[in-house]
């Protein structure tokens, strides 16, 4: 492998787009402490918006539904996505594994937006026949086990 150098532009444009992806996440944070209504206008340091949005309680509500979520999945996730990692990799090589590894991967290549669409019709049409009330964590508990199972595959 050759010896490469760096532009020495390279650094200055690294920097550019750093702050042009950070700088509204920056932004936001300090204006979230700004005592006023206006975002023109900056006057003290103050958690009042903090405090009205957990006086509410359809925010903490939300939360609490997010953090169930989050942990049910991460759960589920891990557990069958170690299984099946394990399970394709005692396979012998050959043309079952290659097809269980293809379809494992397919979530990854498709893109997010029709995955989501998809599984939300497949999901509507399941819950309306079997009744189930908490639609999402279906889709969370079947979309997340093929990205960890890719990440526990040993490489080939």
């Amino acid at each position: 492998m050759k010896n490469s150098k760096l532009h020495p532009g390279s650094g200055i444009y690294l920097a550019l787009v750093m702050l042009f992806l950070y700088l509204p996440i920056i932004m936001l944070i300090v204006l979230s402490f700004n005592g006023t209504n206006s975002t023109s206008v900056i006057q003290g340091f103050s958690t009042k918006w903090y405090v009205e949005l957990f006086k509410d309680s359809a925010t903490i509500n939300a939360l609490t539904n997010t953090l169930i979520l989050a942990v049910t999945s991460a759960i589920t996730a891990t557990v069958i996505g170690t299984l099946a990692a394990v399970g394709i990799d005692k396979m012998k090589k050959g043309v079952v594994k290659s097809s269980v590894m293809t379809v494992t991967n397919i979530p990854m290549m498709n893109p997010e937006i029709v995955t989501g669409v998809s599984m939300m019709l497949l999901f509507v049409f399941i819950g309306s026949i079997l009744g189930a009330k908490n639609r999402k964590n279906l889709f969370h508990n079947f979309a997340a086990p093929p990205f960890f199972s890719f990440l526990l595959s040993p490489c080939a």
